[in-house]
């Protein structure tokens, strides 16, 4: 059984040895024999921590497509269980507006939102203001952005 592999050998190789390893954030994915109902797929065993899969306590299972699998565990992974998203100032505030928008569009009697449902009037008023003000900070962050990579690139 192998500790680790190199992805980029694994990237362009379809045919991943069962047993390889794939650790994913504090996650240890094992790829298993092919899946008999999809011979286009593998099994895959995830375990919580190295001591989960040393003691073979896995906590769930999947079947991934062979194609390029080491890019299919981390989506499946970073989609499930959150692992290897980074959140930036950026990210969270694009998250928040869209919450600020389903809150918006809860209180709204169109789906332009743009005038609140009767006995909502408070609270749509409320989101639209949340809404003004992340979207401002948005574009302060992407501004932002902009000009410190104009400074690098005159350095």
């Amino acid at each position: 059984m192998k500790d680790n592999i190199d992805y980029n050998s694994v990237k362009d190789n379809p045919d991943i040895e069962m047993g390889t390893i794939f650790n994913v954030g504090n996650y240890v994915c094992e790829v298993d024999d092919y899946n008999n109902d999809n011979p286009n797929e593998s099994i895959v065993f995830i375990y919580k921590s190295q001591e989960d899969y040393k003691y073979g306590d896995y906590f769930e299972t999947v079947s991934l497509s062979n194609i390029d699998i080491k890019t299919n565990i981390e989506n499946y992974m970073r989609e499930n269980y959150k692992v290897g998203i980074s959140i930036t100032r950026l990210s969270l505030l694009e998250e928040l507006k869209e919450q600020v928008e389903s809150n918006l569009m809860s209180y709204s009697k169109n789906y332009l939102m743009s005038e609140p449902q009767d006995g909502y009037e408070v609270e749509w008023e409320y989101e639209v203001q949340k809404l003004k003000l992340v979207n401002e900070m948005i574009a302060e962050e992407r501004n932002k952005k902009q000009l410190e990579k104009k400074d690098k690139e005159r350095e």
